[in-house]
């Protein structure tokens, strides 16, 4: 279960969109319809735009773009939204001379539908899967959110290896704290209760 976090950490040009793989296919890479690709600046960027306060980095916007997979056999459509800003970077003309280009770099924040981060195995419980791809939808809006749906997982993966999730004192229901839920699941298997230590 590889990730290439290079399609992940960084943001991008136009010209020069990441090689996200398809979310339906998980074969084709996904690319910009012709003409799809909008942006607005917001309201301040607007307002201050050709005054004397106008400043490049300050200026924020907004983009939209259709996506789609190049794969003939799926041709799925992707819509993806983010923020974008200008990023100063030195150049150098063909005299020689040094000058100040600001270059639109934009930051995705929305999927729909939603990316693969990684490939979810075709053996996986469907509880655990759910709480994956839930994450996947957070990804890239809201990390915190996302890595909770993550930490979910490791209670799913408990229940579907058969350790309880309660216990019933005096037929009362009382939920078993994940950490405890761990223990007993290291007692059979150390290593990977190692990892869902870690994710916890």
């Amino acid at each position: 279960m590889s990730i290439n976090r290079s399609l992940w950490l960084q943001s991008y040009k136009e010209e020069a969109i990441p090689d996200w793989i398809c979310p339906a296919c998980s074969l084709g890479i996904l690319r910009p319809v012709k003409n799809s690709f909008h942006t607005a600046w917001d309201s301040y960027s607007e307002q201050t735009n050709n005054t004397p306060n106008f400043e490049h980095e300050v200026v924020q916007f907004r983009y939209i773009v259709m996506l789609q997979c190049n794969n003939e056999k799926c041709r799925e459509g992707v819509v993806s939204a983010g923020e974008g800003k200008f990023v100063p970077k030195l150049h150098y003309d063909n005299k020689g001379q040094q000058e100040l280009l600001f270059i639109d770099t934009f930051t995705p924040q929305y999927f729909v539908p939603p990316l693969c981060i990684f490939q979810i195995p075709a053996e996986c419980p469907e509880a655990v899967a759910r709480h994956i791809r839930s994450s996947f939808k957070l990804f890239f809006s809201d990390p915190p959110a996302s890595a909770n749906y993550i930490r979910k997982t490791v209670g799913a993966i408990l229940t579907s290896k058969g350790i309880n999730q309660y216990s019933y004192p005096k037929g009362k229901q009382i939920t078993i704290k994940l950490h405890d839920r761990i223990v007993e699941f290291e007692k059979s298997k150390p290593e990977t209760a190692k990892k869902l230590f870690a994710i916890k």
